[in-house]
């Protein structure tokens, strides 16, 4: 291990997205799974894009807003695509004195679904009683949206090793590879930086996932610091009905 100098007090992977909340008659029930593409094409990809009073700096830009309002030095390393909803992103984030890392695949062909451009995107669904559902950009696409990027940038490894605090979420693995979710870790880990991880809904699917997933999100719950879960969450990847002994569970797995 060596330990650099630390000029960030937080750094997030991953999760930059612009939230967009739409009302809609009647929400896709759960059942109608094989309907939520068709759902999802007729009321978002055939329509313009809706007007910016709709839209929200979402995923783990909420974070990075309310810790530089705290007066932590903070950067976010993460996705933006050169469209409409990147550039709304990257204003928010730089009117907040957030420093934004981009990363970007050589190729202009990038995994990703159906959408207005390269952002990730979360629109949030509400029906007239208030009922809401979650779709999101990368839910109907195979692998994540640089799902072709082999090594992060170097601009992206230095900030994560001279930060104080790594913060990622599940949702990083919608839009980098689980090597490469484990090879930030492993930098992090070198540099001396404390690793902070929400594994959030995604969790359960990542427990069940892909070999590389499984073993990405095993190195994660066993090496980072500080875990961040429900009651729900804690016990999806534990099988333990009580939360506190569900978090026990979790601290004996740990290897730090």
């Amino acid at each position: 291990m060596f330990i650099t100098i630390k000029t960030m007090d937080i750094v997030t992977l991953g999760s930059l997205c612009v939230d967009i909340v739409l009302s809609v008659p009647v929400l896709p029930q759960a059942s109608d799974e094989g309907e939520r593409p068709a759902f999802f094409e007729q009321l978002v990809v055939a329509q313009p894009p809706p007007d910016q009073k709709f839209w929200e700096a979402g995923g783990n830009c909420n974070l990075v807003i309310a810790a530089s309002r705290l007066g932590l030095r903070v950067s976010s390393v993460g996705h933006l695509g050169d469209d409409t909803f990147g550039h709304f992103l990257l204003g928010v984030l730089q009117s907040e004195r957030i420093n934004v890392v981009q990363i970007e695949e050589d190729s202009e062909e990038t995994n990703r679904g159906a959408s207005y451009g390269s952002t990730l995107l979360c629109w949030v669904f509400v029906d007239p009683h208030q009922n809401h559902e979650f779709f999101s950009n990368t839910g109907f696409s195979e692998g994540p949206v640089l799902g072709r990027m082999t090594n992060l940038p170097k601009q992206a490894v230095a900030e994560i090793q001279q930060s104080k605090i790594l913060f990622c979420d599940g949702y990083v693995f919608d839009e980098i590879s689980p090597d490469l979710v484990v090879s930030a870790l492993n930098r992090a880990i070198d540099a001396g930086t404390t690793i902070f991880f929400d594994p959030g809904p995604a969790g359960k699917d990542l427990a069940t996932g892909t070999p590389a997933q499984k073993n990405a999100l095993d190195m994660l719950l066993r090496l980072t610091d500080v875990l961040l879960l429900t009651s729900d969450e804690a016990e999806s990847l534990t099988g333990i009905k009580n939360a506190v002994a569900a978090g026990y569970e979790l601290i004996k797995k740990g290897g730090r």
